[in-house]
């Protein structure tokens, strides 16, 4: 015996529209069809898009900063299929970016100068963090490739900055595992655990815990047992927060970077390998920025490459401070223009009034060098409020 049945269902927007079909073949055999529809006029486009615009306080300028907001008319197709076989524990599914899931990021972050010994004693340390996640995972075993570093690359990677290694392609690659959280007849919890690809003591490696059908206890009981044994095993673990992991800088709107530009690339590399040899920073990989993902007067000022689906991207190098107080994403085009995007990690800053002081230093600090790179009695730039100049 067969039956069918069909019902049409209009969601609260009237460009949306789902239909749903039954089909039964008694007694077991049951198949449930869904069936979206989005009309073709649903684009987001200037005329149906508002911009807002207002000032941010900047704690490490000083400064208030001019901050835009879009806020589109259309919002993107909801992948609700995606998500219920993700709820139902298809082991084919995971979390990816374009996901909506909570998260909580970690970085393990060494030491700025180093010598061989204390790199290979931080790969030891590494290495048996890497065997308590393995006791973690069900049924899979954390493969990452660990990078030793020789006397000739380390006098590279503690300080000066190669133009070789500036025109590296590479882009920082993670892996995801998955973390059983239930036990016996409990109801079916877990998460992913999201590592870099690669491991090396002179450059940060990050930790993300991603969560969607799992209870805060139960998440919490991990974090706290990774801090934990980080701190066992010698390791530098701090929070870090999404805003500065993300290709969009401007993720959290009422966060916003700051902007130190430089249109003089002798200054400009000067000025990057400042950061290393002087101020402890330490190198944090590599992102792909989408022009979309810059203010709209930030993206003309630098020459983004266009691929071939026509997406104007360009490559970010980004370092951490040794102590985890500030990002800085460095940006350059073909044209020899640099953006110093200075991105503070306000879990740290807001409840230690002594780092934020400090962070404030470091940025006054790398702005009175650049100015005395120029030779010139003037600042350079820091973008604020609508100004986007360009220093000589």
């Amino acid at each position: 015996m067969r039956i069918q049945k069909r019902i049409q269902r209009k969601s609260r927007y009237p460009h949306n529209i789902s239909r749903f079909a039954l089909s039964a073949q008694l007694p077991f055999d049951f198949l449930f069809q869904v069936i979206q529809y989005q009309a073709v006029a649903t684009q987001n486009h200037s005329y149906n898009c508002q911009t807002y615009k207002y000032l941010l306080w900047s704690s490490l300028s000083q400064k208030f900063l001019l901050v835009k907001q879009t806020f589109n008319k259309y919002e993107l197709e909801y992948r609700w299929n995606k998500l219920d076989n993700i709820l139902c524990g298809d082991p084919e599914e995971s979390l990816t970016e374009d996901s909506r899931y909570r998260r909580i990021s970690f970085a393990i972050i060494p030491k700025a100068r180093k010598t061989n010994d204390e790199d290979q004693l931080h790969i030891q340390n590494f290495q048996r963090l890497i065997e308590y996640l393995n006791r973690l995972l069900c049924n899979e075993v954390v493969d990452i490739k660990i990078e030793v570093n020789d006397e000739k690359r380390a006098k590279v990677s503690n300080g000066k900055v190669s133009s070789r290694r500036r025109h590296v392609r590479t882009i920082t690659r993670t892996k995801r595992y998955t973390i059983k959280l239930s036990k016996d007849q409990e109801k079916y919890q877990w998460m992913n655990i999201v590592l870099g690809a690669t491991f090396s003591a002179r450059r940060t490696f990050h930790i993300s815990f991603c969560w969607l059908v799992a209870s805060g206890a139960k998440v919490d009981k991990h974090v706290q047992m990774l801090s934990r044994r980080a701190s066992q095993f010698g390791l530098k673990l701090i929070t870090v927060p999404q805003y500065a992991l993300s290709e969009n800088m401007y993720l959290h709107p009422l966060i916003s970077p700051t902007l130190v530009i430089v249109a003089n690339k002798r200054v400009a590399m000067s000025a990057e390998t400042f950061l290393t040899e002087s101020h402890d920073f330490v190198d944090d990989g590599q992102l792909i920025i989408d022009s979309k993902d810059l203010d709209q007067e930030q993206a003309g000022y630098f020459e983004f490459q266009i691929d071939r689906y026509g997406r104007k991207k360009l490559n970010a190098r980004q370092y951490a401070h040794e102590t985890g107080c500030v990002f800085v994403r460095v940006l350059e085009d073909a044209r020899s223009r640099y953006g110093f995007f200075w991105i503070e990690n306000r879990r740290m800053l807001r409840s230690n009034k002594e780092i934020e002081i400090f962070a404030r230093s470091l940025f006054g600090r790398f702005v009175d060098r650049i100015d005395e790179l120029k030779g010139v009695g003037r600042k350079p730039i820091v973008a604020c409020e609508d100004d986007y100049s360009v220093t000589e």
